[in-house]
């Protein structure tokens, strides 16, 4: 339910209760509509708050990690980076803070979120080099589907430059196991 929704849930309910009053035969003030939207209003932001519950951080899939909360900020309509870096910080472990110690103690100001994004991907992340490495360093299937090996290529592959080494990579292998 985004704002505008609330807003309006939050007069329909005030002028509902105002009609009903009106009906009972008791006096109607301007203030009633007021008192009876506001703790209206207040109700459903705390439902809204309590709508985006972070997991516990994943220092070993950081980049999935973000994927999956970025959809819970969507969804509960949070937008003000200095939230969701409340929501990030309450998330991590103690050794975690320690490792992102400079971000904690001075973000900047309007881009706390992107900041604490930036430094933990950095830090966790597993560089291009390592993924180009990993997916070179594939020796056929192993115990695995040829699809299970697939996606954990097209996880790591994250942009196209990777892609095309990757499809001269197997066109090599090809040609050499001709040979």
């Amino acid at each position: 339910m985004d704002s505008k929704d609330m807003s309006h849930m939050a007069e329909l309910v005030a002028h509902t209760t105002a009609a009903m009053l009106q009906q009972l035969g008791l006096a109607c003030q301007g203030g009633l509509a007021t008192a009876v939207a506001e703790p209206a209003t207040a109700a459903i932001n705390a439902v809204n708050k309590v709508s985006v519950q972070v997991p516990p951080f994943w220092s070993k899939d950081p980049d999935l990690w973000f994927a999956k909360v970025e959809a819970q900020f969507a969804t509960a309509n949070v937008t003000a980076s200095s939230t969701k870096f409340n929501h990030i910080l309450k998330s991590l472990d103690q050794d975690t803070v320690r490792e992102i110690r400079e971000v904690v103690r001075n973000p900047r100001r309007g881009h706390e979120y992107e900041d604490i994004k930036a430094e933990l991907l950095e830090i966790f992340g597993q560089s291009q080099a390592s993924k180009d490495a990993e997916v070179f360093g594939l020796s056929g299937l192993g115990d695995r589907k040829p699809t299970s090996v697939l996606r954990h290529i097209r996880g790591l592959a994250t942009d196209k430059e990777m892609l095309i080494r990757l499809s001269f990579w197997c066109n090599y292998q090809r040609t050499s196991e001709r040979s």
